[in-house]
């Protein structure tokens, strides 16, 4: 819509003229943020009085985390839908189509769909829990440089409410996530904040442990350390297991991004 949905004067404007002008029902669905730019919140409670039945930047994913979890917030007081076009622009590039056989058949530039998972992922996480960036602690700088995350995460242990990071490879006849020094230095997991954020994709899916520790020394020039596994998800009595040494019960959100097998 122009002009975007973004006060109640153009709400109530746009909801009278269609009551003499229109020959259609028109449901108007306001604006997420101001112009649909993304920097700032529209007064939402203002937008729901003058009847707008959701709200919407549609064709413009609302990038700011710490926005998007204000609009869920004020969403769930309002009992009103919040409809997020969930695409990270930073990952589609200049893609055109959904990457793969296709995309390349007919030479067009492809956008991975990652662009779309982060950040359904995020809004996910989002509006069950009340966090913002810098509740979130990341600690491997590479992860922002490969996922085009941004920079207002925290690198701090202190007052921090989840742990973000990869992994080595994910268990299958197990369920086990295999992590190591790579991930958290030399720290063990439950100094680490009692919820995970684990980013991963099915090229690191391995059968055992034995074929996850047997790629970690073939593919790295130096053998990482203190090698763990998150399993389980809470802590069993006796477990004997010298892999699971440091591991306590946590929350844990893995997001799997799909990528094809060699």
């Amino acid at each position: 819509t122009i002009p975007a949905l973004d006060n109640a004067n153009i709400v109530n404007d746009l909801v009278n003229r269609s009551k003499t002008d229109a020959i259609v029902r028109i449901l108007p669905i306001g604006s997420i943020t101001i112009g649909q730019k993304g920097a700032n919140l529209s007064p939402m409670n203002e937008l729901a009085e003058a009847g707008v039945i959701g709200f919407s930047d549609d064709g413009n994913p609302v990038s700011d985390s710490n926005i998007m979890k204000q609009a869920l917030t004020y969403s769930v007081d309002l009992d009103l839908p919040v409809i997020n076009h969930a695409e990270d622009k930073k990952i589609v590039g200049k893609g055109l189509m959904n990457e793969g056989i296709v995309s390349n058949r007919l030479g067009l530039f492809g956008a991975d769909s990652s662009a779309e998972t982060v950040m359904i992922a995020r809004d996910l996480i989002l509006a069950e829990n009340e966090w913002i960036n810098q509740d979130l602690l990341m600690i491997k700088s590479e992860l922002k440089k490969e996922f085009n995350l941004n920079n207002n995460f925290s690198s701090s242990l202190e007052e921090t409410k989840c742990f973000v990071t990869d992994c080595e490879n994910l268990i299958a006849s197990d369920g086990s996530i295999l992590i190591s020094s790579n991930q958290i230095n030399e720290k063990k997991l439950n100094e680490f904040p009692d919820n995970l954020i684990i980013l991963s994709d099915t090229m690191k899916l391995k059968n055992t442990i034995s074929e996850g520790l047997s790629e970690i020394k073939s593919k790295s020039k130096y053998i990482p350390t203190n090698i763990t596994t998150i399993k389980n998800f809470n802590v069993i009595k006796g477990d004997k297991d010298f892999l699971s040494y440091g591991t306590s019960s946590k929350n844990l959100y893995l997001i799997l991004l799909e990528k094809g097998f060699e």
